[in-house]
């Protein structure tokens, strides 16, 4: 993964986001992250290599060599226990 740099994304009110490059295999999937707490310790763990395993057959997973914070987050995205 690499960063790409900063943007207004206007379709979001004109706030700060950052594009990014998902490159899985030989295909490249360009993605924004907002700008959050999260967003920000993620970026600083680029660039990164993962291996994806399955899980339950419906997700690709990985761990990141690296917790990141959930501060700033809204309750409709952080993890539940069950």
């Amino acid at each position: 993964m690499a960063a790409a740099g900063s943007v207004l994304h206007p379709a979001l009110g004109g706030e700060t986001h950052v594009k990014v490059e998902l490159r899985v295999n030989e295909q490249t999937i360009p993605a924004v992250l907002e700008d959050t707490p999260t967003a920000r310790a993620f970026l600083q763990l680029l660039p990164l290599e993962l291996t994806l395993e399955d899980y339950s057959g419906t997700e690709k997973i990985a761990d990141l060599p690296k917790r990141l914070t959930a501060e700033g987050g809204t309750e409709s995205h952080r993890a539940k226990s069950g």
